[in-house]
């Protein structure tokens, strides 16, 4: 266990990061065999999130300088150590099955001590990057250090003091065009000349292929996995090479022992988050130092985690989350001596002040997600862009020639290929056109640097395939019909729509070391058999006469030439004979539909009494049967909603991976089991874990919104459910989304009408929403049963609960807002009341003695002395010298005594203000004088 030194209480409301104890567990599901565990409540991120915003370094961070002027780092009270080479994870709610990696570190040496299998290549691309970084010479080319090309600084060095040669944060990959909606991300060309172009070029190569290997040492096979997937099916441009890597690459480069915030900006050198990054990926950092001995390199603080990495070593690697507040800090420098000097002089070509350079590869969540504009190439005129747009013309692009960021020319114009076929295929979809891309990209060619001709790797023919086999075309107007048809039977319920969508995701493997195969091209599928109760296939390898056997979880099964071989022999050879009797294991959707994968084989037990469900198998070519196998359940683990479909997650007998399956085939087949499984959770617990519903299905925290809600605004009044459509909020969750979007996007320096207690009620209002939208997808298939009036019921206390919530939280706005609006009218009143009294009883004794001066003085004298009331006085007076010159002129008699009551007077005030032109009723006045 790993527990953090005492730590006393920050001042002044700061706080210090804090680490809780760390757990050592033993898990085959990560390359070190071992992780350090920590328990993370979801419930508690409003705290997190309050103690990151006053987060503060703890002073006792500095190293302390000993009498050989050698630096010594200290513990940093309430922080932890990051051991390395061993992940730090997350289990979410206490839950294995939710562990998620938060952190990893290594260097060199650990690195060699915990996977020598890759350590040759990490070193020597480690001692390529040193040179590439400080100067050096490879291959007899000779160059100088990266910081000392012509890089132009990035937004991130804005904030930051005087402007030294070398230090500062420059974008080397990509960079985001401001002014179109959230951006237009391009290549970010930082250099001018040819030769810093390469140089760059081969930093990018460099860490790419550092990420590509010390990634899979640093989380789990699955997350790997995962994110490989979205990688390859989402095409994400990310810089190096072809394989999943960062979209981004940030240099920060720093000299001296000055505060990282005054020498690469506020932005990057102080405690901050990189909200814009993917958060279900990871930053991976690699820093680079030149310090000579008896330095303190600094640590690396992860805020939340209460974690730091220190390490008095030249080069390390960490893997964290970018999203999460975190901070570096300044190198504090050993003696220098003429010995050291000339030792450095011969490691590094160039010597210079800067000790610390930082390589930031990081996931930008508009690249990965595709939520903004990829400048891939140029407009041609076709399609929906122009050519005579200079802008568009002008932008750089992917496709340029100098762009380095995508690897070398193969690995480019095959990236470039993969986005132009994607986009192809997809238009031609668009209006009706079928096209077959695998002949399609086996009639492109392009030119090597050698001057060859060669042809695209046809890895995207699975598209093809997979659309042709697994793709069911329906569209939204013939879901919402026959949603609206089923829902007219039943009038209590209201019509569903899907609130986000969900992609399947890649099986986790049981094995990643076994990387040579996965470039196996498979040739033929053979035949499939079992070992040990664990599926082998027999392929014919490609280039190869001899039979291969492998396992069910070889890394080439999963790509996607070769899976599309093994999905047709499922079909063909083992599925075309299944009878009606056998028991289809239903996959949820975050799981990838994989036959290879997901087919299930189980044992016969005689011994065993538990529950036992009828399935043919395909009989092998070694003569096996298992026509009279069966499928034995041990227990029901869970239960979940998918697809509209309840689900059980069932724990089988044997060497068998669990699988789900539908309530449906249980109910038939077990039914036994599920009332085993009701009365261990208790009927009541049953029923609400119907409807606990997933945050990704009924929408998420404000720290992590769904990225669109699809609102089904159709009403026919004509129905006999109108009546409940009108009550459906989707309209007004739409408008709310609108509303709170706009304003937030007016800036922290204009208006803003939300406070945080209306930004609660609209989540609130959300949530309820989507969980009455959910509740009615599910009702959709529920039989008319005791059981779902008790779902009801607990359904509609659930709602009265949350509309409980939200009336308190609406009531209290509502009291602020009417205890304004009586303050703001009793002051309106009671200024009222004194502006009349004052014209009732001051009014004329003023205007009187204004007058009277105005008759004794001139114009000049009465606006030097009465500057505001004197030109007020003399226009008054000349409009009513005009109308009394009217009057007589109209040959009415004037005694020269009063002029009377005055009882309406222009709004405008005789023209001194803007008005409309129109009077309003006075009090009597007499103006008693007799010379106007």
């Amino acid at each position: 266990m790993l527990i953090p030194p005492y730590c006393d209480e920050a001042e002044n409301g700061y706080w210090y990061p804090i680490s809780q104890p760390w757990h050592l567990q033993h898990d085959n599901h990560f390359s070190s065999s071992w992780i350090y565990k920590q328990l993370f409540d979801p419930s508690k991120k409003e705290i997190f999130c309050d103690r990151m915003l006053h987060i503060k370094t703890h002073p006792d961070a500095a190293p302390i300088r000993t009498d050989s002027l050698h630096w010594r780092p200290q513990p940093i009270p309430g922080m932890v150590k990051l051991l390395l080479g061993i992940p730090f994870v997350y289990d979410i709610d206490g839950n294995p099955d939710q562990r998620v990696t938060m952190a990893a570190g290594h260097t060199l040496e650990s690195i060699k001590e915990m996977y020598s299998e890759i350590y040759p290549e990490v070193n020597a691309l480690a001692q390529k990057l040193g040179q590439l970084t400080y100067g050096g010479n490879i291959n007899n080319v000779t160059f100088g250090p990266i910081f000392q090309l012509d890089l132009k600084e990035n937004l991130r060095s804005a904030n930051r003091g005087p402007r030294k040669t070398t230090d500062g944060s420059f974008t080397l990959a990509v960079t985001s065009e401001q002014g179109n909606g959230i951006g237009i991300t391009k290549p970010g060309i930082q250099c001018s000349t040819f030769e810093g172009r390469r140089q760059i070029q081969a930093v990018l190569r460099v860490l790419h292929r550092l990420y590509h290997l010390l990634m899979p040492c640093s989380v789990s096979k699955l997350e790997w996995e995962i994110m490989e997937a979205h990688y390859e099916l989402m095409n994400v441009i990310s810089f190096g090479g072809l394989d999943p890597n960062g979209t981004g690459c940030q240099l920060n480069s720093s000299s001296g022992e000055i505060d990282l915030h005054l020498l690469i900006g506020t932005i990057q050198g102080s405690w901050h988050t990189d909200i814009g990054d993917d958060w279900t990926k990871w930053t991976f950092l690699v820093i680079v130092f030149n310090l000579p001995p008896g330095s303190d390199p600094g640590p690396f603080f992860l805020g939340r985690l209460g974690i730091y990495i220190r390490e008095n070593t030249w080069i390390v690697f960490l893997i964290f989350r970018g999203n999460d507040i975190h901070c570096g800090a300044h190198p504090h420098e050993g003696p220098l001596s003429d010995e050291l000097i000339g030792g450095v002089t011969k490691c590094w070509t160039y010597t210079s002040r800067t000790n610390r350079c930082a390589y930031v590869n990081y996931p930008n969540n508009v690249a990965t997600q595709w939520t903004g504009t990829m400048a891939m190439n140029h407009p041609t005129g076709w399609g929906n862009s122009s050519v005579h747009d200079k802008q568009e013309m002008n932008r750089k692009t992917f496709s340029d020639e100098d762009s380095i960021m995508l690897g070398n020319m193969s690995e480019t114009k095959n990236r470039l290929a993969r986005e132009a076929i994607m986009d192809f295929h997809d238009k031609l979809a668009q209006v009706g056109i079928n096209l077959d891309t695998t002949k399609v990209l086996q009639m492109m060619t392009f030119t090597n640097d050698d001057g060859q001709t060669e042809h695209w790797w046809s890895w995207y023919e699975w598209y093809r395939n997979l659309c042709s086999k697994t793709f069911i075309h329906i569209t939204k107007n013939q879901l919402h019909q026959t949603q609206r048809q089923l829902d007219f039977r039943k009038s209590s319920r209201l019509p569903a729509f899907v609130a986000v969508e969900r992609h399947a995701v890649m099986q986790r493997s049981d094995d990643i070391s076994d990387l040579h195969t996965r470039y196996w091209r498979v040739q033929a599928v053979v035949d499939r058999s079992f070992e040990d109760g664990k599926v082998v296939w027999f392929v014919e390898i490609s280039g190869s006469d001899e039979i291969q056997k492998i396992s069910n979880t070889t890394a080439c099964l999963k790509t996607p030439n070769n899976r599309v071989l093994f999905q047709q022999f499922i079909a063909n050879d083992i599925l075309i004979n299944k009878t009606p009797t056998s028991l289809e294991a239903h996959i949820p959707p975050q799981l990838e539909i994989d036959a290879t994968v997901t087919l299930l084989f189980f044992h016969n037990n005689d011994d065993c009494d538990s529950e036992q469900v009828p399935v043919q198998q395909h009989a092998t070519s070694a003569g096996e049967n298992f026509q009279n196998d069966i499928w034995e359940i041990e227990n029901i683990l869970d239960m979940d909603f998918t697809m509209d479909t309840l689900q059980y997650l069932i724990k089988w007998r044997g060497d068998i991976p669990n699988s789900w399956v539908t309530h449906r085939d249980i109910e038939e087949y077990a039914p036994s089991a599920l009332a085993e499984y009701r009365s261990q959770i208790g009927e009541t617990n049953y029923l609400a874990t119907l409807f606990d519903l997933d945050d990704d299905i009924i929408g998420s925290s404000s720290e992590h919104p769904p990225k669109r809600y699809r609102v089904d605004k159709t009403i026919q009044l004509q129905d006999t459910t109108a009546w409940a459509s009108l009550l459906h909020l989707d309209a007004c969750v739409a408008e709310l989304h609108a509303l709170v979007e706009k304003h937030e996007s007016l800036g922290a320096n204009k208006y803003r009408f939300h406070t945080p207690a209306f930004s609660a009620l609209v989540e609130q209002l959300i949530e309820w929403n989507n969980a009455q939208n959910q509740y009615s997808s599910y009702m959709s298939f529920a039989g008319n049963t005791s059981n779902w009036s008790n779902i009801s019921a607990l359904m509609i206390l659930q709602h009265v609960m949350n509309t409980a919530e939200i009336l308190s939280s609406l009531n209290i706005e509502e009291y602020k807002i009417d205890l304004f609006q009586r303050a703001l009218s009793s002051e309106l009143s009671r200024s009222y009341i004194i502006l009349y009294d004052w014209f009732i009883h001051m009014g004329p004794a003023l205007a009187w003695a204004l007058v009277r001066y105005n008759d004794m003085m001139s114009t000049e004298q009465m606006k030097s002395t009465y500057p505001i009331l004197g030109p007020l006085v003399k226009h008054v007076t000349n409009y009513v010298r005009a109308d009394i010159q009217k009057l007589c002129a109209s040959g009415s008699s004037w005694q020269g005594d009063a002029l009377g009551d005055v009882a309406l007077i222009k709004d405008d005030l005789f023209g001194l203000c803007k008005g409309k032109g129109e009077t309003v009723t006075l009090p009597d006045i007499h103006w008693g004088y007799h010379n106007p």
